[in-house]
C-alpha cells in the first residue's frame, strides 16, 4: 500500500508539464489570429490556443472551467487566470504569456477572476482531506481484517459500518470543506465583476453592496 501510494503521488506530482492546456487568446482580428495561431504552433501539444470575441465571454470561459488562462493582448496586455480552478495551471499560464508580453517590450497585468477561498491560499484542502480519508479507510480495512480475522462475520460487517460511517463523517464536517469545492462557488454567480459570493446566493442580502445585476433569482 506504502509503495502504491507513493509511486501515485509521484507521478502525480513529479515535473508537471502542460499538455494541451487550453487557452484564450482575446480578439477577432487577422492580428490575434496570428498570435493564437503561433502560440499553437509554439506549443507543441502543450497549449490549445483558441480566440474569443471580447474579455467578457474570455471571464465566463474562466469561471466555467473550460479555460485557464485568456490573454489580453495590447498596449497594456492582461492576463486573466483562475487560481481556484488550479494553481499550478495558472502559473503554468502566467510563464508562457509573461514572455509574449516580454517579446512586446509591455509589463504584464495579470488578474485572477477567480481566486482561491482566503482560509485556504493554496487550493489544496480538499486535496489534503482526501489524502487523510483514503489513509484513515486503509487503515480501517487493515485493522478489520487483522485483529477482526477471529470475530464473526456480523461483528465484522458491523466494525466495518460503523468505520465507514466515522470516515464519511469527518468528510462531511471537516471545518472548510466548502472553501475550494469549485471555481464556481468562490466566483460567485459571474453576473458582478469581482464578485466572491457562493454562485447560490438568491437573496438581497448575498450580494455585495456594489452589485449591479442584483440577487440571482431562484
Amino acid at each position: 500500500m506504502c509503495v502504491g501510494m507513493g509511486l501515485a503521488y509521484l507521478g502525480a506530482f513529479h515535473a508537471p508539464e502542460p499538455h494541451d492546456l487550453r487557452v484564450d487568446v482575446v480578439g477577432s482580428g487577422p492580428t490575434t489570429q496570428v498570435l493564437a495561431q503561433t502560440l499553437q504552433d509554439e506549443g507543441a501539444g502543450a497549449l490549445d490556443v483558441r480566440t474569443v470575441a471580447d474579455r467578457e465571454t474570455a471571464v465566463t470561459t474562466l469561471r466555467e472551467q473550460h479555460s485557464f488562462g485568456a490573454y489580453v493582448p495590447g498596449a497594456k496586455p492582461e492576463l486573466l487566470v483562475a487560481s481556484g480552478s488550479s494553481d499550478t495551471s495558472a502559473m503554468a499560464v502566467e510563464k508562457v504569456f509573461t514572455k509574449v508580453a516580454a517579446a512586446q517590450d509591455a509589463p504584464l497585468k495579470v488578474t485572477d477572476v477567480a481566486p482561491t477561498a482566503s482560509g485556504d491560499p493554496t487550493g489544496q484542502g480538499v486535496f489534503f482531506l482526501l489524502v487523510a480519508l483514503s489513509i484513515g479507510a486503509y487503515a480501517s480495512v487493515a485493522v478489520i481484517g487483522g485483529a477482526g480475522a477471529v470475530l464473526p462475520m456480523r461483528i465484522r460487517v458491523l466494525l466495518a459500518a460503523g468505520m465507514s460511517f466515522v470516515v464519511s463523517l469527518t468528510g462531511t464536517s471537516s471545518p472548510g470543506r466548502s472553501s475550494t469545492w469549485s471555481t464556481r462557488a468562490s466566483a460567485g454567480c459571474g453576473r458582478c465583476p469581482g464578485c466572491t459570493r457562493r454562485a447560490s446566493c438568491s437573496s438581497a442580502s448575498a450580494c455585495t453592496p456594489s452589485c449591479a445585476a442584483g440577487p440571482r433569482s431562484a
